[in-house]
């Protein structure tokens, strides 16, 4: 499986250190605010999914798309153990899953987010709505490796 993670930052070469995101899905409740971790998908509309609506729409509409340097020195927690053990609402959506090792990544390219596409995901927690996650039309240009 390819791991895919984005960054307003180039990270190519940099290695990074897991960590427990600051948000509101840690802030309040809803994910694990215990496991430090990177989080990665296995394309690039799944890391989109999420990011969240509100910061892609409020901020940079450029994300430098990044993939592991070497696969065979990460540990990593798959999306069926995340959903398995309910550490993230947004998993069967997203497809995430977290690098739980330092890893060093390399730049395979950026994409240049365009409009929110009409389609959209809910995310339910205890059974009741707690965000919206949209799909968005992106433009992705690959590095020249």
């Amino acid at each position: 499986m390819k791991y895919i993670h984005l960054s307003q930052t180039n990270l190519d070469g940099t290695v990074l250190v897991p960590k427990i995101p600051d948000n509101f899905m840690t802030n309040l409740g809803y994910e694990d605010s215990t496991i430090p971790r990177i989080s990665v998908a296995p394309t690039i509309d799944n890391c989109i999914l999420g990011i969240g609506y509100n910061r892609i729409k409020d901020g940079s509409k450029k994300y430098y798309v990044h993939e592991p340097n070497d696969y065979s020195s990460i540990e990593v927690i798959s999306n069926k153990e995340i959903i398995k053990n309910n550490l993230t609402p947004d998993a069967r959506i997203t497809k995430e899953s977290w690098i739980t090792s330092k890893c060093k990544f390399k730049c395979i390219g950026y994409i240049e987010i365009g409009n929110p596409k009409e389609n959209y995901e809910q995310v339910f927690f205890n059974h009741k709505e707690i965000t919206k996650q949209y799909y968005w039309n992106y433009k992705f240009i690959p590095t020249g490796n």
